[in-house]
């Protein structure tokens, strides 16, 4: 059989039981979610299954990749895939983008296809089925609620689905604690994914652990080591209030993959940064109430957390599928740290120790905390954070000369005065006529100003980090 013959029907029974399941609950014959999950099911189970009996996966992966422009369209739109609160279910037009690298990376290891799709087929629907019906205390950490019955059913199942599926010379205790792994970080994964982000991470993150633990093993005394580091770690950052559930328990998931595919050395300036800008800023709170001051003092979320280590994460698991490439790839570490430990300092000590900053987008004099504002302490408190990481990268041995000191450190500079300067013309902002005064949330009495304005404070971050690197 050719595999024409073998993607077309599979393609079209598909497409068949997506039109009859979102039938199904306009109909009111099925509960609308019941009816999501049933596709969930068949159609990510299709995509898991049919790479395993094609002979090349070229012809799916054109296909799969038209079909995602169709779904985003038919998503967008509101045609299909709208909850019955018209609310857009982008989960669906997710889960093609892990696919399609997959498709693309490991047309010979198709193991590294199935496995992390099927993962998501069956324990990401069993999950929030068994959730759904039996479950009468939920949680949340990121927007959806989650159940502790529902997180153990993904557990137990992804394990299952593991253990069964993963070829292995012989299931001896080292391949058991692999999976047990696994199986645990998965589980953290969708317990953090809301609004169809699971559709992201679990793919992506089942493939990449399986990818890592097949190069290099880790054994059960420095998985028992590690694990219990990162459980003291979560509860010190919530005993001392520095983080909330979803940061530190995202921040523990960064440090296991970056330990995992860097090396523990390269938690030192992600521990640095968190360290220092929280204990700044528990020093320097700013008064309550003051716009944009608002936010410092507070514990950190996980978009937070996210947003100012994110490209580390990345450059963590490059380095971990490619150490040829080090050279290249360390002294971005630290320029990414850099960056992000320069403008945090900034934002904290200016804030509170400045009295007037100058607003970017007018080189006026603001009242001090205002996003894209400049004050000298501020400035110069960036600097710092900057040179900070620099010096860390040198006692680490990871950079040995003077250049490359320089070099992160003008790069954390750079960043800081970047993301003032995207904040100030392209940040949302809210003004308040009476008080004269402006703040980065929507409250009584401030009104939203430029349209123009669509960046938050941590999308104005991320993409700070981004281009201070590019340019």
């Amino acid at each position: 059989m050719s595999d024409i013959q073998i993607i077309i029907p599979a393609a079209l029974i598909t497409g068949i039981l997506a039109f009859l399941f979102e039938l199904s609950w306009r109909k009111a014959i099925i509960p609308q979610w019941l009816s999501r999950k049933f596709l969930h099911i068949s159609a990510v189970g299709a995509c898991a299954i049919v790479p395993l009996f094609l002979e090349s996966l070229t012809l799916l992966i054109y296909l799969v990749a038209t079909f995602e422009i169709l779904l985003i369209y038919l998503v967008a739109s509101g045609k299909l895939f709208a909850d019955n609160k018209s609310k857009k279910s982008w989960g669906i037009a997710f889960f093609p983008i892990p696919y399609l690298a997959l498709l693309y990376f490991f047309e010979n290891e198709r193991e590294l296809i199935f496995l992390p799709m099927i993962i998501l087929a069956v324990s990401d629907a069993f999950a929030c089925i068994v959730g759904t019906l039996t479950a009468k205390k939920y949680y949340t950490l990121t927007g959806d609620k989650k159940s502790i019955i529902g997180s153990f059913v993904f557990f137990l199942s992804s394990f299952i689905l593991l253990f069964i599926f993963w070829n292995s010379p012989q299931k001896n205790e080292e391949y058991l604690v692999s999976i047990l792994i696994i199986a645990l970080i998965l589980s953290a994964l969708e317990a953090l994914g809301s609004n169809g982000s699971d559709n992201l991470l679990i793919p992506f993150g089942a493939a990449l652990l399986m990818i890592i633990e097949m190069r290099n093993p880790f054994q059960l005394t420095e998985y028992l080591v590690l694990f219990s580091l990162l459980f003291i770690f979560v509860v010190l950052m919530l005993k001392m209030r520095w983080l909330q559930m979803s940061g530190a328990l995202c921040a523990a998931l960064l440090g296991f993959f970056v330990w995992r595919f860097a090396g523990w050395e390269f938690l030192t300036p992600l521990v640095w940064f968190l360290a220092s800008s929280t204990i700044i800023g528990k020093i320097f709170q700013v008064e309550k109430d003051k716009g944009f001051e608002k936010k410092h003092g507070k514990a950190r979320d996980y978009i937070q957390v996210l947003s100012n280590s994110w490209l580390f994460l990345i450059l963590a698991i490059i380095l971990g599928l490619s150490p040829e490439n080090g050279e290249l790839i360390i002294p971005k570490f630290y320029a990414v740290m850099a960056i992000a430990t320069a403008d945090t300092w900034a934002s904290e000590l200016g804030g509170k120790l400045s009295n007037k900053v100058i607003y970017l987008f007018n080189m006026k004099l603001h009242p001090k905390g205002i996003s894209g504002g400049l004050s000298y302490i501020g400035t110069f408190s960036g600097f710092l954070g900057g040179l900070s990481i620099a010096c860390l990268g040198y006692f680490t041995g990871h950079l040995s000369s003077v250049s490359g000191i320089v070099a992160v450190t003008l790069i954390g500079f750079a960043g800081m005065i970047l993301d003032s300067v995207i904040a100030a013309f392209f940040q949302k902002r809210y003004y308040n006529v009476a008080l004269s005064n402006y703040s980065d949330e929507q409250k009584d009495g401030f009104i939203s100003t430029e349209n123009y304005r669509i960046l938050t404070n941590d999308q104005v971050n991320m993409l700070s980090i981004i281009l201070a690197l590019v340019i």
